[in-house]
């Protein structure tokens, strides 16, 4: 009875450590694949801000350039479109002076 209590408890003990160590690797295994995800995540992040900056860079030097052609094409404009011999002063109409016997 005695060798049956004591195989009974070694089976359990060996089972026991051996199923710990089983879930061990289980958690370890899924520690790496979560780091190796965040990694990931954390790179595709990048890739995407920077694409973004990018784009927002060509979109400020479009709207830059857009500007600037098109105050060159009003001081253009400006030259020609003034007449070239100023307009002559018209004189105030003459206003009559009010009768001083009324």
């Amino acid at each position: 009875m005695q060798k049956l209590i004591v195989a009974a408890l070694t089976v359990l003990c060996m089972f026991g450590a051996g199923s710990l160590v089983m879930a061990d690797e289980a958690v370890k295994g899924e520690t790496e694949t979560t780091k190796s995800d965040v990694a990931a995540e954390k790179e595709s992040g990048k890739s995407d801000s920077k694409g973004k900056k990018k784009g927002q860079k060509k979109q400020m030097k479009a709207k830059r350039h857009a500007a600037k052609g098109k105050t060159k094409a009003q001081k253009e404009e400006a030259p020609a479109a003034a007449p070239s011999a100023p307009a002559p002063a018209v004189a105030p109409a003459a206003v009559p002076a009010p009768a001083a016997g009324h």
